[in-house]
């Protein structure tokens, strides 16, 4: 039997993961900038510069995928169960390693350098979910096969 995510579908679950988690991150990060303890305003700056391009392109790109494909987003289709497996995995590693590097900040040894070079994951594995999610997003939905 095959198991089923209830009502959202997985277009549905993918969109709740990215905007849901995306939203807690940028809360944190709000939380993080009204610190002046932590950051100067010129940091506060710099963390943000570095936080949009790594969080908003995809997250904008699930958003308007699953607005366009909204008839789509209860439905499964056939054969997704891997693309979506590998989607999910993707989505939740990279979106883990952005609020880690953020909660980083935190210790006393990370500095916003090191949040730079946290872009030489982040950045290949970004772009690693985006293709995969655009491609999972506009993948035809293939109805199941029914029994004659």
């Amino acid at each position: 039997m095959k198991r089923r995510l209830p009502r959202f579908g997985k277009r549905g679950a993918l969109t709740l993961l990215w905007w849901c988690l995306g939203l807690v991150i940028t809360a944190m990060l709000v939380a993080l900038s009204r610190k002046p303890a932590l950051f100067s305003p010129e940091e506060v700056r710099q963390i943000w510069d570095w936080f949009v391009p790594n969080l908003m392109p995809t997250l904008t790109l699930v958003g308007a995928a699953a607005y366009a494909g909204k008839a789509t987003l209860t439905r499964d289709g056939e054969g997704e169960t891997i693309l979506f497996s590998l989607c999910l995995a993707v989505s939740l590693l990279y979106l883990f390693l952005l609020a880690d590097a953020l909660l980083s900040l935190q210790a006393s040894t990370a500095t916003i350098e090191d949040l730079r070079r946290s872009n030489l994951w982040l950045g290949p594995l970004q772009a690693l979910a985006t293709s995969l999610l655009g491609y999972f997003f506009i993948k035809p939905v293939t109805e199941p096969k029914k029994p004659d």
